[in-house]
């Protein structure tokens, strides 16, 4: 993956101008039409390797947007060298105007725009501008337009620029606009970009304290408030909070691909040392009649739950009932049912949390959210991964989860998703559970076409070995077929040590030295020995 992002860096480009030149030579010079111009103009960049990416290939003549884009781009660029408080405001809120305008649209047009930003050094600019506080709002929300779905753009955000947003936050009053935008501007930075992952969360940055503290913050004001709190702009407490949520799941999430290593475990820990699972719970508490705060809530709760000790913290300070209670509250929400669901299934790493979990209401509530939403198959996947979990070393919650109807919900969630390979696996895995321990539980589980469901799962790349596992531990007739590197099938799983290791310790590409080496071997006696 870094070998493809430096490739996709080093790739040549070229710039508008010179794209629109060669359309209009295509024209007068060779008397092709307009439309033939521009498709031969294409094809001969890419034939020469050339990105287009930053360039308008619509043929729409757009000079005049285009203009206005650059010189947006260079007043930024120059306030950004110049002092911040000799900046002409208003010229910069025209500018940040334009460049909204050009990348917030879902054309085509605005991919372009944001790759010109990007060449631009665009991205580092508005880092600059976030500490000018008559500009800042129009910044936050320049920095959303620019970076949704654009790398290029979050690649050029600066560690300055990091740190900026980390103090604005850190310093929060409880301006729901401003807060809610900020979080906003870092999860969209943060999402598959690691390094301004690793700049928010520097020590000397204190981007997660700074988190904590409006994720406190509004909970505390909505509390406090007897009425509920007024939205500013698109705001309320709960959206920010909800904001807030969606940033610490992005800040510890590990999802930038483009890198071998990431700091989101570490990250997590920090996160529960500095006192999250508590914030967490107590917005639980304060907005339990929002639906999309909860939702957002738990991914949150879901995304500190990075190891034993967290859960248990989780657990212990109510998260368990949380997102029972939630799934019970907000059952005809398919947001709050998946990320409680998805909770619940991090929680049930814990041996005694899992029995808890299994021995509660939480098991006929998980039915029921997936039967209510039957066309959601991530909300699936996570309550079939759920009693997978739940049913792992476990025989008591094994009987519990089949005389419950957990496996009717098992093998209509695999017909219902036949091609969702993370749920037939987890499907796969929740009947090699069951009947690991729990031998009488075969046939029951056989009842509904379960083998025929096994054997198609079997077929999918990502669930072959548990596919395999479930109908094995079923007693039924399997084998597991492979291809080894010379083409030839294979059947069965070759165990270790049972084909001879044809490594040497030395190497030598004479094909001959093991003949020549076994002719010229004696015995002891030939030796004298």
């Amino acid at each position: 993956a870094p070998a493809m992002a430096a490739l996709a860096q080093t790739k040549k480009r070229i710039t508008q101008q010179t794209f629109d030149e060669t359309v209009r030579e295509n024209i007068e010079e060779f008397e092709m039409e307009p439309a033939e111009a521009l498709a031969d103009a294409i094809q001969q960049f890419k034939s020469q390797g050339v990105d287009l990416t930053n360039v308008d290939i619509s043929g729409v003549d757009r000079k005049e947007q285009r203009q206005a884009l650059s010189n947006a781009l260079e007043l930024l660029t120059s306030t950004s060298a110049s002092a911040l408080a000799d900046a002409d405001v208003s010229a910069v809120l025209e500018a940040l105007e334009v460049i909204k305008a050009a990348c917030g649209s879902s054309s085509q047009t605005s991919e372009v725009s944001k790759s010109v930003v990007a060449m631009a050094h665009g991205p580092r600019s508005l880092a600059v501008l976030v500490d000018l506080d008559p500009v800042r709002e129009a910044v936050l929300e320049t920095i959303k337009a620019i970076a949704s779905d654009s790398a290029e753009c979050k690649d050029g955000f600066t560690a300055s620029g990091m740190a900026a947003l980390a103090r604005h936050l850190a310093a929060s009053t409880g301006s729901s606009s401003m807060d809610g935008k900020a979080c906003e501007a870092v999860a969209i930075l943060c999402t598959k970009t690691e390094l301004n992952k690793g700049h928010f969360v520097k020590k000397e940055v204190a981007g997660l304290q700074a988190l904590l503290h409006v994720l406190q913050v509004h909970t505390a004001m909505n509390e406090a408030s007897s009425v509920p709190a007024a939205a500013e702009g698109d705001f309320t407490h709960a959206k920010v909070v909800a904001q807030a949520c969606a940033a610490l799941k992005a800040v510890l999430t590990f999802d930038d691909l483009r890198r071998d290593f990431s700091g989101s475990y570490d990250s997590s820990r920090a996160a529960v040392e500095l006192g999250f699972v508590k914030g967490l719970l107590a917005a639980t508490k304060e907005f339990r009649e929002d639906g999309e705060c909860m939702a957002a809530v738990f991914t949150g709760i879901r995304a500190v739950a990075c190891n034993d000790e967290a859960v248990q913290q989780i657990t212990a300070g109510g998260g368990m009932q949380a997102a029972v209670d939630h799934l019970k509250l907000h059952g005809a929400d398919v947001a709050v049912c998946r990320q409680a669901a998805a909770l619940m299934r991090n929680l049930s790493g814990n041996d005694d949390v899992k029995t808890s979990l299994c021995q509660s209401e939480a098991l006929e509530l998980l039915f029921v959210s997936v039967n209510t939403h039957m066309n959601d198959g991530v909300l699936a996947e996570h309550v079939l991964a759920t009693l997978a979990a739940m049913a792992l070393r476990k025989p008591d919650n094994c009987d519990r989860i089949v005389a419950a109807g957990g496996a009717a919900i098992i093998t209509q969630s695999m017909r219902r998703f036949p091609a969702l390979t993370p749920l037939q696996r987890q499907g796969c895995l929740a009947v090699r559970n069951l009947v690991a321990r729990n031998p009488h539980l075969r046939e029951p589980l056989l009842e509904d076409d379960t083998e025929n469901l096994l054997r198609a799962a079997g077929k999918i790349p990502g669930s072959i070995d548990a596919a395999y596992a479930a109908l094995r531990d079923l007693k039924l007739e399997v084998e597991m077929v492979s291809l080894d590197e010379n083409g030839n099938v294979q059947v069965g799983v070759q165990m270790f040590g049972q084909v001879k290791s044809a490594f040497k310790a030395v190497w030598d590409d004479n094909p001959d030295t093991e003949r020549a080496m076994a002719d010229a071997a004696r015995s002891p006696a030939e030796l004298g020995f």
